[in-house]
């Protein structure tokens, strides 16, 4: 098309400068004059936009735009109106009338039903009668006339003669731009020159064609009908004959994302670009429709990045084209929906074995390629090179990414289907994504017997792939914690996510869903029903084999000698859980199979109003988190005894919501952990009272006993202001209200373990809410879905550290306001290291309280806001005090008194 230009007279200097904000375009002299300025409209693609006559005052639009000449071609300076279809597009099973109008008067109305918008260049039909519609079809139809452009066309479809129990796609647009042997994307075609040489084909170049989109749900609700574009993809998926493709959400097709909740389950509303698979490889021989699906399904409890699944029917102008599997599109938009990072501030990364590595999709290779120089340069044996690398990936991330491919056996991974990500930010680590598993659960040669660890470790590079595509596992597997780990969590898996019965039952599922549609699709591209089920039980299969086989496969390039069973129990029923390893268990007693001379960790979990007091049987010991070399078979039994102050649960312990103007870290939330043991948080989920952005806290995100976590918004900001503060990790991709919210922390299973709506109600602090303090839990043991459990901070807020200094209102009616301005004397005196100051104020007013030093030094400034009348109280931790003599002074406007206090340690 025409490539983008602006034109000047030729009187303008080039000192002038152009500038574009928003739709304002403004032109400047050199001294930074505004000369001219005109808000942008939207116009047609190739259409250009002038004035008439040439620098008249009224804007124009032309068909044949003259760049560098008079604007002489007839100008047009509006559209038709759009065209309103009768009913409306959906299901119809006998058929229905469909009636067209437009607004625009004196206008006529051309229609198609081929999936073109009508045109010129098109086969199109004049609008008289009602059109009548007795088969699925696609009707376009447009508004023409004299001295308007012709406005947008209205796509509508009707799908006949049958009922739906998955969604339907359609999808519409010029036969040509699919089937034509020029410039079809879906067509092997008939051109002389190719870029990609590997296909020689039409629907192996990267070419995109415009797209209308309908998406009706089963009920025949429409979701949406947008305009886009597409794309044809997968690499050998393309050559059949029912291909994959991407759809893109450009601003150039009108709209720049989808607003619809398309995935049930996925509580995001908003996508820039889709995928229908075709199902890849899982399309041919041993065909199950859902291969990758049921692969990602299997892992979708563990920290890693998969694409949502909904499988659905599709249409193509009007013509059944059978079931795809609509996925989301990993790019920079899923990361920010799923991570909360700014998707114009990432690195994505992709291996291909037929290219050097890596390919940059976004950003930058800068990190990824100092990391595996770093590699190559070190011996990754050495303990601190490694923990170096563990601050450049997710490590432990990374272990249950290949434990996961490694046990599905898909061997097209490594030189291939690898694409990894980082925020690019200074303390961001890479994180990998999963897709495209259509060789896995036996679909590849040798089927379970594969020994896909054994690939993903060799030398010279799997099958016909280079040697640099195992270069990252070669580096990492002679570091002995990287092999226990893997090795521990590929005995995990085994003993949870890939049990037999499980998988069983996720077959069942996947393949309940699109049984009501396989008999439709199977007559449109051949197959049958007794075949699609053979390959569900060769999957099934695999499940029961597949264990076997890999733990041979790990003893064999380890050298362990045998696999031993372990058993746990709990003294009493319900006192408690145990976690080994990766595994939180609560279903006890509890067995599992792990490696002999590999060493397992072990936590025992009190509930409330327990605490754990010792391990009996394999292991005797009084340490709750602790590790057990396996020599053999092992039974364990964690005790727990009653002790009501015993927490142990996480909470949300302070909240900024509100910042001040001068002191602004962004939002952020901490979390505090009263277990008596190290407690693992991947995985678990923190949101506000908005379900479209949930914030996944990342692998590797452990919690100390009595320690804390911060969740902050913007990482950089924070750490600007905070630079000392330990334990923060980002970013959440929402805002915290300045009014009332609701902050939820969910765990990895889905389950809420801390709720709470702040500002609910007169009774909490206000200081929060702007003045530079934080909302601060006065006691981790309270209940924190109540007001009176929470003060404000001094200053900042304490992010990392205990809540040391809060002050508290407690909310006075009008018969019971103090009378006088009073600073009480605090209690206890003397102290260690917690105290109450308390003071009362007849009216509202300025308060300031500060602490001395028996030498009159000011120590800390605890209250300096405006407070409201009524009875007040500073709860004061003087952990980071010496003892000794202090001095508290309170000071209003019109007040003012100083107390002592005693500080014994």
């Amino acid at each position: 098309g025409t490539p983008d230009f602006i034109e000047l007279p030729a009187v303008f200097h080039t000192n002038f400068k152009i500038k574009a904000s928003g739709e304002i375009l403004q032109l400047t002299n050199p001294a930074g004059k505004i000369v001219d300025q005109v808000e942008r409209e939207q116009i047609p693609t190739d259409f250009s936009w002038g004035r008439a006559p040439d620098g008249g005052p009224e804007w124009h639009i032309f068909s044949t735009p003259t760049p560098g000449a008079a604007n002489s071609t007839e100008g047009l300076v509006d559209f038709t109106a759009g065209v309103t279809l009768s009913p409306p597009g959906g299901f119809y099973r006998n058929g229905t009338s469909v009636t067209l109008s437009t607004d625009t008067p004196q206008a006529q109305i051309y229609y198609t039903l081929d999936g073109a918008v009508p045109a010129d260049s098109v086969t199109m039909f004049l609008y008289d009668d009602p059109i009548p519609i007795d088969s699925t079809t696609v009707v376009n139809a447009r508004a023409f006339a004299p001295g308007l452009l012709p406005g947008k066309a209205s796509t509508h479809t009707y799908l006949v003669g049958r009922d739906f129990e998955l969604g339907v796609m359609s999808l519409s647009t010029h036969p040509d731009h699919l089937f034509d042997d020029k410039i079809g994307i879906y067509v092997k075609g008939t051109n002389d020159n190719y870029e990609n040489k590997r296909y020689n084909a039409n629907y192996g170049e990267d070419w995109e064609r415009p797209i209308h989109m309908e998406f009706f749900e089963p009920d025949g609700t429409l979701g949406f009908s947008v305009d886009g574009g597409v794309k044809i993809i997968g690499l050998a998926g393309r050559t059949y004959p029912r291909k994959g493709m991407a759809l893109f959400m450009r601003s150039r097709y009108g709209a720049s994302q989808i607003d619809y909740q398309i995935f049930p389950d996925l509580p995001i509303d908003k996508f820039s670009a889709l995928v229908l698979r075709n199902s890849g490889r899982d399309i041919v021989e041993h065909s199950t429709l859902f291969r990758d699906e049921l692969c990602q399904a299997l892992v979708a409890d563990l920290d890693l990045d998969l694409q949502a699944y909904r499988p659905v029917i599709v249409y193509l102008n009007g013509t059944y084209w059978g079931i795809h599997n609509l996925r989301e599109k990993q790019n920079e938009e899923y990361l920010a929906a799923h991570h909360g990072v700014d998707p114009n501030n990432v690195d994505i990364l992709e291996l291909y074995h037929r290219s050097p590595p890596p390919i940059v999709i976004e950003g930058d290779a800068e990190h990824y390629n100092d990391m595996i120089d770093f590699m190559n340069s070190n011996d990754m044996a050495d303990a601190e090179n490694y923990n170096y690398v563990k601050t450049q990936m997710h490590m432990d991330h990374y272990i249950s990414y290949i434990a996961a491919e490694i046990y599905l056996g898909n061997v097209d991974w490594l030189g291939n289907n690898m694409k990894f990500w980082r925020q690019k930010t200074p303390d961001s680590k890479w994180r990998w994504m999963v897709f495209d598993i259509d060789w896995g659960l036996g679909r590849a040669s040798g089927t379970v017997r594969h020994n896909t660890l054994k690939m993903a470790l060799d030398p010279k590079g799997p099958g016909s792939y280079p040697a640099w595509t195992t270069l990252l596992n070669r580096r990492l597997f002679v570091n002995q914690d990287f092999i226990n780990t893997y090795v521990n969590r590929s005995a995990d898996f085994l003993n949870a996510f890939f049990l037999p019965e499980r998988i069983a039952q996720t077959i069942d599922a996947l393949k309940t869903v699109l049984e009501p549609e396989l008999q439709h699709h199977f007559a449109r591209w051949g197959g049958d029903v007794p075949n699609w089920e053979r390959n569900l039980r060769e999957q099934a299969t695999y499940a029961v084999e597949r264990p076997f086989f890999l733990r041979k496969f790990i003893m064999e390039r380890f050298a362990l000698e045998d696999t031993v069973e372990v058993k746990l129990n709990v003294s009493q029923p319900g006192a408690g859980r145990i976690a080994i390893n990766t595994l939180d268990i609560d279903a006890l007693p509890w067995h599992g199979i792990y490696f002999q001379g590999v060493p397992i960790s072990v936590s025992a979990l009190p509930a409330p109003g327990f605490r754990f007091s010792s391990w009996s049987g394999a292991l005797s010991s009084d340490q709750a988190s602790t590790t057990l070399l396996l020599e053999g078979d092992a039974s364990l039994t964690a005790h727990f005894v009653s002790n009501d102050e015993a927490l142990n649960r996480i909470v949300i312990n302070e909240i900024n919501y509100n910042s001040a103007d001068d002191f602004d870290p962004g939002d952020w939330v901490e979390l505090h952990s009263s277990y008596e043991v190290p407690v693992d948080v991947s995985g678990w989920v923190f949101n506000d009272d908005n379900d479209t952005l949930p914030f996944v806290i990342p692998g590797e995100t452990v919690i100390k006993p009595g320690d804390f976590l911060v969740l902050c918004r913007d990482s950089i900001r924070f750490r600007q202001a905070f630079p000392n503060a330990e334990g923060c990790i980002g970013n959440f991709g929402f805002r915290l209200s300045s009014g009332s919210d609701q902050v939820r922390l969910y765990d990895n299973d889905g389950t809420l373990v801390d709720s709470l709506t702040y500002n609910e109600g007169n009774a909490w602090p206000t200081t929060p809410d702007g003045g530079g303090a934080t909302l601060a839990l006065l006691n981790p043991a309270l209940d924190n879905a109540l007001a009176q459990s929470w003060g404000a901070s001094m200053a900042h807020g304490t992010p990392g550290l205990n809540n040391e200094i809060i002050t508290v209102i407690d909310v006075a009616t009008d018969d019971t306001l103090p009378a006088s301005f009073a600073l009480e004397q605090n209690y206890p005196n003397p102290f260690n290291p917690i105290t109450t100051i308390r003071f009362a104020l007849p009216r509202a007013d300025r308060v300031r309280v500060d602490l001395y030093s028996s030498l009159g030094q000011r120590v800390a400034t605890l209250v300096d806001t405006d407070l409201s009348a009524g009875s007040h109280r500073i709860i004061f931790n003087a952990t980071h005090l010496a003892s000794g003599l202090y001095f508290y002074t309170m000071r209003t406007p019109t007040f003012e008194q100083t107390r002592r206090m005693t500080l014994l340690k």
